[in-house]
């Protein structure tokens, strides 16, 4: 799915994981669910007020998924790449607090939210899916399947470790690098733009995936 429309342009930038803070929150409030390290999720229930030991971040209005029907995510390749530079800007900024990520209290937001996490964690250490899954095994009442596009019964489910597990081995493979030279987040956005045909390598130098034409109106089309 087309994402790049809500994240802004960026050069292909060095990310290595958040460094550990020296002392976590003794007391984890209510909402807040320990990942991994100095990360948090904070789920945003009813009487949700923030806690001064934590530096919290969001991704509304900042990161989004451009649906089809009733799909809702799994969030694009751009998104992740933003997002870790979204978490590692914050890491520089921070002082002792704890990083958080605020999300909404939908199934769907969760889901999101918890992927983008996993998929940094993945991105950036060695941790693989089913590590990732230890990690986020108290969150798993809050999250959801993803879904196919289409309306209707639905008859499979994309679950959230499939799509960390298709990451992971993609990063082995070096067909997804976020190192230096290694993703160009204007290449993509241009090419993930339904104008230039929603374009993506699949499979580099074999496969790739795209919209088929359409008519866009009146306009004249010349080579």
């Amino acid at each position: 799915m087309g994402c790049c429309s809500s994240i802004r342009g960026a050069n292909s930038t060095t990310l290595e994981m958040s460094h550990p803070i020296k002392h976590l929150p003794i007391c984890q409030p209510k909402n807040h669910y320990h990942i991994l390290n100095d990360m948090f999720l904070a789920i945003q229930t009813e009487g949700f007020e923030p806690n001064p030991s934590f530096s919290y971040f969001s991704i509304q209005g900042v990161l989004s998924y451009h649906s089809f029907c009733t799909d809702f995510g799994p969030m694009c390749l751009g998104a992740i790449y933003e997002f870790s530079l979204m978490v590692k800007d914050l890491s520089i900024c921070r002082t002792e607090r704890a990083l958080a990520l605020s999300t909404p209290p939908s199934k769907e937001d969760v889901t999101n939210a918890t992927f983008l996490i996993g998929a940094y964690i993945i991105m950036h250490s060695d941790t693989d899916p089913a590590g990732l899954t230890h990690c986020f095994a108290q969150l798993r009442d809050h999250l959801t399947a993803f879904r196919d596009v289409s309306p209707g019964e639905q008859m499979f489910h994309l679950h959230i470790e499939d799509c960390w597990a298709g990451l992971r081995r993609a990063k082995l493979l070096g067909w997804v690098d976020f190192g230096p030279d290694g993703f160009d987040m204007d290449e993509y956005c241009f090419f993930d733009s339904p104008l230039n045909a929603d374009l993506h390598e699949v499979v580099p130098g074999k496969l790739i995936a795209m919209r088929g034409p359409r008519e866009v109106g009146h306009f004249s089309h010349r080579e």
